[in-house]
This record gives C-alpha cells, structure tokens and sequence, in this order.
C-alpha cells in the first residue's frame, strides 16, 4: 500500500509529524461501518455529541477522503489495511485471525440445573467443547475476510446455552463496538521521531488502540512507544510544533 517513493526506504523514519501544519503524505482513516451504526443506537453512550444518519456519515467521510486524495494524499483505510495480502499471503490471514480471536468472547451457560447427574455431565461436555478456543479458532477460519474485520470492529460476547432440540444449542449476544474508531487522530500521537500509541480514557475506547497498532505493523511502520495506565494521552490532545518542541493537553 506505500509504494517505495513514499517510505523511501525507511519508512520508521518517515512516520512522523514535526510540525501541525506540515502538509500529510499518508493518511490513515476508518470509514463509517457496523461499528457507528451500534453506536447510533444510542449516541451518547457511544460518545457522539450529535445523532447519526448513517448513510450520510457514509457519504460524507468518501467525500472526505476523495477531497484528500485530489490533494495527493495516499488515504488508506483501517479495512483496506487490514485486508491487505489475504489473498496471496497465508500469514497475513492467520495474523488477521489472531486478531479477531482477541475480540471475539466465547462463555458457556449451562442453565437450570433440572438434568438427571448423568445429562447434566454429558450437557456440560458439550458446552464446553463449543465454547472452547479451538471451536472459535475453527469459526474464524471459515469466516471471510470481511467478517472477520467486523469481528474485530463489533467485540462480539456470544453467551451459548443448551436448547435439548436440534443442534442442542442456542446462544444470546452482546457487542461492544469500536464506535470511535472513526477518529483515527486518537489511538496514537506523531511525534517528530515517529509514532507513540496512546491511551484512551473512555473504556468505551480501550480495544481501539490493538486494530491501530496492528495496522501500523501490518504498512511496516515503526511503533516507538505506548503510553500505560495510570498514564493517559490521546492523538487529539497533541500539537507537534518543531523537532524539540509540542504541546500536550
């Protein structure tokens, strides 16, 4: 995705910021998804100040990132990143679906307990081998690569219960969705001398930080840092202002 002439051979020294109003060269952004349609279910709790037609912010962000491009900007998106070599690199599809083993929960819920001692074992046998990690590990094998990219952006919980008809089971589910992904200036500050990941106070934002670092990873672009608990620091409250100089909110 950066051809030679944009990473010029380094691309760990190329990766950075020196100051605000440096014109971009590569930008990186996340389109409106899944994840902001969970979230405009309910703005606020997704850390939306306004609420959300989704096929405009669709609209929006590509006019967005085409007003970028015209400007000879090299946009990338988190998806088209992720996406990358799927095709023809078997290592980047098991890298991808480590990933989303990370995102994705499995837990098991036995129920009542109104089985005879010698179902209820059989039952529980069961249960766990489907709520196990080589049961998962074999669901996202055969997923696509676009369903495990919104894996990735939803967290699915997948709460598995007995139902004693058919397949034997039946399962509930809960997402916890990278609604603020979108923003992609926050997961990360960059600095004159490269990319610090950051971290994020609002718990709604935590896991975003994982698909960032991944990404930059994946483009080969070195992370030089990251900013830990109880320490926080988000891309939005940092203005690099020369080669020894930023502001930090």
């Amino acid at each position: 995705l950066l051809s030679p002439h944009e990473n010029d051979g380094d691309l760990a020294l190329k990766s950075c910021q020196v100051h605000e109003d440096h014109p971009a060269r590569v930008v990186v952004v996340c389109e409106p998804g899944l994840q902001k349609q969970m979230g405009a279910l309910h703005p606020a709790a997704a850390l939306y100040e306004r609420f959300v037609n989704l096929e405009a912010s669709v609209s929006e962000h590509a006019t967005f990132r085409d007003t970028l491009r015209k400007r000879g900007i090299k946009v990338l998106t988190v998806r088209e990143i992720l996406r990358l070599g799927l095709v023809n690199n078997l290592r980047c599809r098991l890298d991808l679906e480590d990933l989303a083993m990370g995102f994705l929960t499995y837990q098991g819920d036995a129920g009542p307990g109104d089985k005879t001692p010698t179902s209820r074992g059989k039952l529980e046998e069961n249960l766990k081998e489907h709520v196990s990690d080589s049961y998962k590990r074999l669901v996202l094998e055969n997923m696509s690569a676009d369903q495990l990219i919104d894996v990735i952006l939803t967290k699915p919980t997948v709460t598995v219960k007995p139902s004693y008809r058919d397949t034997g089971f039946t399962a509930s589910y809960e997402f916890e969705p990278l609604t603020n992904l979108i923003f992609t200036r926050d997961q990360q500050i960059t600095t004159a001398k490269g990319v610090v990941m950051a971290s994020l106070r609002s718990s709604q934002r935590q896991h975003e930080i994982k698909v960032m670092r991944f990404c930059f990873q994946k483009l080969g672009i070195t992370v030089l840092g990251q900013v830990d608990p109880p320490g926080y620091l988000e891309g939005g409250d940092f203005f690099p202002a020369g080669e020894d100089l930023c502001f930090v909110g």
